[in-house]
């Protein structure tokens, strides 16, 4: 999900990346909607994370940051 200044962002293979029009929040539950957990959320946002749907995979920047390579 980008937003703002960052919908510019090139598409990357293998990526569904959602250009959100407005509140990247909104457009992000929306897009998550009937996907339950082939969907991975990362956010530290304790209220969005309230809002998306139910069976949607939640993890924070913390996991995020250990997944990735040195």
């Amino acid at each position: 999900m980008v937003e703002g200044a960052a919908r510019d962002v090139p598409d990357v293979d293998g990526v569904r990346l959602v250009r959100a029009p407005g509140s990247g929040d909104d457009a992000l539950v929306a897009a998550c909607g009937g996907l339950g957990d082939d969907v991975l959320v990362v956010t530290a946002d304790r209220g969005l994370r309230a809002r998306l749907p139910a069976g949607v995979r939640v993890a924070g920047p913390g996991w995020l940051l250990g997944e990735l390579p040195d």
